[in-house]
């Protein structure tokens, strides 16, 4: 039924599109503009189809005037984000706006390509044997200075982190999204912040989101330099993610001086970032992947930002 009511809408929503005249991006659009959320082209705080209008007409134009219109002349027109502005951006802002109308809650990550981390350098380990007091020998798995590029076996997953508003001096609360994640058996989440955006705080109940049988809560270190939020099932079990689950979300105090049109912006650190299925081990506190067939997520990003009103 929802298939059917979408499909009725884009086409719905294509005719209008087709038919309407309107100018292309705005001058605050096209030079200076204050930051907006992804597809919001007018600056409005919505996405619609005036916005798929304007991306269209603008890349008619940049067509007509044989150039690339780059994605520096509106960032929040490059929906997939690969440089340019053109029917594709104007294509997947229509269909997140179609989605809205069914009462879905679409992701922007959705409409990006993979991200170009496809792997990660994990330790090599070599088996020591401790003879106990007893006479018993007890073998153990530890790290040698080696490490080898292990690829993920597990793609298709966004992380997509929020934008929230605020006067100086304010507290805001940014969510982190998670979709493409079916099964999930623990996680190490960081996030950097750039200028003096205070991190007061991160909270998170994805025990009880997943279910986990045996509640274990997340855990977390607010300081700025680490922005961590780790996580695991208490049983090292698989447990069902749904698309859009907010993992986390991050409190910011906005700095007292901070003045309106600021943009203070908000970075996956994808070096220390890892999401796991079972069959990956625990080792110092961390999720290590030591299978490269098995089970760590390769991930698309989508950074997010906080903006002084």
């Amino acid at each position: 039924m929802k298939t059917t009511k979408l499909k009725a809408l884009c086409a719905a929503c294509a005719s209008v599109l087709a038919l309407s005249i309107a100018p292309a991006f705005s001058a605050s659009a096209a030079g200076e503009f204050t930051y907006r959320s992804m597809g919001d082209i007018d600056g409005n705080g919505e996405v619609s189809v005036d916005d798929a209008q304007s991306v269209l007409l603008a890349y008619v134009k940049s067509v007509a005037d044989c150039e690339a219109l780059p994605a520096s002349s509106n960032p929040p027109a490059d929906t997939n984000l690969d440089g340019v502005i053109d029917i594709l951006d104007a294509t997947n802002i229509l269909k997140y706006y179609c989605h809205t109308l069914v009462g879905d809650k679409p992701m922007w990550s959705e409409y990006r390509a993979v991200s170009e981390k496809t792997g990660t350098q994990s330790p090599v380990y070599k088996t020591v044997d401790y003879e106990l007091p007893d006479g018993s020998v007890l073998s153990v798995n530890v790290p040698t200075e080696e490490t080898v590029f292990t690829t993920y076996g597990k793609t298709g997953m966004f992380i997509e982190v929020g934008v929230a508003s605020g006067k100086a001096g304010d507290f805001v609360t940014v969510p982190v999204y998670v979709s493409g994640c079916p099964d999930i058996a623990g996680f190490q989440f960081f996030m950097n912040q750039s200028g003096d955006a205070q991190l007061k705080g991160i909270q998170s109940n994805i025990d009880e989101i997943l279910g986990d049988p045996i509640p274990s809560a997340p855990v977390w270190n607010p300081d700025p330099e680490y922005g961590a939020l780790v996580w695991c099932s208490a049983r090292g079990e698989n447990l069902s993610m749904a698309n859009g689950t907010v993992i986390g979300e991050y409190i910011y105090q906005i700095p007292e001086d901070a003045k309106a049109g600021d943009v203070f912006t908000l970075t996956i650190d994808k070096e220390n970032t890892l999401f796991v299925t079972s069959g990956d081990e625990m080792g110092n506190g961390n999720l290590i992947c030591t299978d490269a067939n098995a089970c760590s997520y390769q991930f698309t990003l989508l950074d997010g930002a906080i903006v002084v009103e």
